[in-house]
C-alpha cells in the first residue's frame, strides 16, 4: 500500500480514504484472518465508517489534515 500511496501522490490515510471498502476489502488477504473477520464483516464496518467521512474530513485537527499516520487515524477518516 505505501508504494501505491506514493505512487499516487498521496499520503497512505488519504489513499485509504479515498478508497470504496470493496476496494480495501480486495486488497487483503484474509486467509490467515479469516476465522476472526470475514470479508462480508470487514465490508460492513468498512460501510458503516463511510458514513459521515465528508464531515470528519472537514473537522480541523482531523488525522488527515493534522498528519496522523497511524493506522487508528487511517480508519478514523
Amino acid at each position: 500500500m505505501d508504494l501505491y500511496a506514493k505512487a499516487e501522490g498521496k499520503p497512505i490515510w488519504r489513499l485509504l480514504a479515498d478508497m470504496t471498502p470493496e476496494q480495501i476489502v480486495a486488497a487483503v488477504d484474509f486467509r490467515y484472518i479469516a476465522d476472526a473477520l470475514s470479508e462480508t464483516e470487514a465490508l460492513e464496518i468498512l460501510r458503516a465508517g463511510k458514513k459521515g467521512q465528508a464531515e470528519r474530513l472537514a473537522i480541523p485537527g482531523s488525522p488527515g489534515l493534522s498528519g496522523v499516520h497511524d493506522v487508528c487515524g487511517w480508519f478514523w477518516v
